[in-house]
């Protein structure tokens, strides 16, 4: 397929808009997770600290199996804003959820060989 052009609402068949990290608060959201059978959230997004971080702890919560892809996630914030200069966000909440036992942790090089 040819995606020159196209954009993400041309490319998507379904768009929810996420206005807090209670993603799973959408009903939307829910019913489509429920319509296809969704066992799996695959998690990449911005401000890895708060959002991603928190939206793969509450689909751990809620049984789906939870897998975070490092590179294209990042944060508007940087060690400056915790008062630890030398602190690498990304990789910390990388760390974090990988030594969870909870989550897989993958580049998206990874991600796409795997299976």
């Amino acid at each position: 397929m040819d995606t020159k052009g196209d954009t993400i609402p041309e490319l998507s068949d379904y768009i929810i808009i996420k206005a807090s990290p209670k993603v799973f608060q959408s009903q939307d959201l829910n019913n489509i997770l429920t319509k296809h059978q969704v066992d799996e959230v695959i998690i990449t997004g911005f401000n890895a600290e708060y959002c991603c971080l928190f939206i793969a702890v509450v689909a751990i919560d809620r049984g789906y199996k939870v897998t975070y892809i490092e590179d294209p996630t990042a944060s508007v914030n940087n060690g400056d804003t915790y008062k630890m200069p030398v602190l690498d966000i990304v990789d910390f909440v990388e760390y974090i959820l990988d030594w969870s036992g909870q989550v897989e942790v993958l580049y998206f090089e990874e991600f796409k060989n795997r299976n």
